[in-house]
């Protein structure tokens, strides 16, 4: 567990903390409702950060995940099942920009992490069609969710959030930046940042051992 202790010892700029809901969100009839234990844990590990002047950025990070028990916003699923992933994940996003609406642009929500078919064998277009469609449903959401949020700085991930395959297209299908229509006039300019991972140099990198 992260103590505030800790947030004295590693100061930095920018933290990103990696967040899964899985188990803790309730089923359709509850509107998909977050155990709102796990909701306070995630704020309080938050403000750890964000009360000592950091930037803060949180996702919504397994969730995704063919891998992980209880993966559910998954991408190549049927357009039938996609009609439920779509409903919770907008109702994930409600409520968590709600909790999070009054906090100043130290705070930076991300869609999501690594979202893809789990292959490693290409993109596959229709689940990254769902991908996109994820991506619009968040600044949708979270824009509305009014506060603070209106004006946030949102970050989108393509496919694996992977920089290849967010920027090159594959057979004429590519990621597609959400539109911001619900953006506080105010703004003059705009407030997405595109989110890529890069493990080309994994071998440097990576906390294993290394020859």
């Amino acid at each position: 567990g992260y103590s505030s202790a800790a947030s004295d010892v590693y100061k930095r700029q920018t933290i990103r903390i990696p967040v899964s809901y899985l188990n803790k969100i309730g089923d359709k009839a509850s509107g998909y409702k977050i155990d709102s234990a796990w909701l306070a844990r995630v704020k309080e590990v938050v403000d750890y950060a964000y009360d000592i002047g950091m930037y803060v950025i949180i996702n919504m990070h397994g969730d995704g995940y063919y891998t992980v028990d209880g993966g559910w916003l998954l991408c190549a699923e049927s357009d039938d099942k996609q009609v439920e992933i779509k409903e919770k994940y907008k109702a994930c996003w409600e409520q968590i920009s709600t909790a999070f609406k009054d906090y100043d642009e130290h705070l930076i929500f991300e869609s999501m992490n690594e979202e893809f078919d789990g292959k490693y064998s290409g993109q596959q277009f229709s689940a990254y069609d769902n991908i996109n469609a994820y991506n619009q449903i968040f600044v949708d959401t979270v824009r509305q969710t009014g506060g603070n949020n209106a004006k946030r700085w949102l970050l989108i991930p393509g496919w694996n959030t992977d920089i290849d395959q967010t920027v090159y297209p594959q057979g004429g299908y590519s990621f597609k930046i959400p539109t911001d229509n619900y953006l506080d006039s105010s703004i003059n300019g705009k407030r997405i940042m595109v989110s890529v991972h890069y493990y080309g140099c994994l071998l440097y990198t990576s906390p294993s051992p290394r020859d």
